[in-house]
């Protein structure tokens, strides 16, 4: 199973969760939204996390954001 993880590639807190995960070995499939484009703010991604924050993971379909 792998952990979906919503992020931006330079931000400290998803830097920190990738670094997490590589050092538990627990595979990430990352998922980059672009934050000047509105992504983080469409309705699909709003149904995953209504907060609209990064980084986001989702587990078979269980969503963690930071808060």
């Amino acid at each position: 199973m792998v952990i979906e993880l919503y992020q931006l590639p330079y931000s400290a807190p998803c830097l920190q969760v990738r670094m997490v995960g590589k050092i538990l070995n627990i595979p990430i499939e990352t998922k980059h939204l672009d934050l000047e484009k509105g992504e983080h703010l469409k309705p699909e991604f709003l149904k995953i996390n209504p907060f609209h924050c990064i980084p986001t993971m989702v587990d078979d379909g269980f969503a963690l954001w930071e808060r």
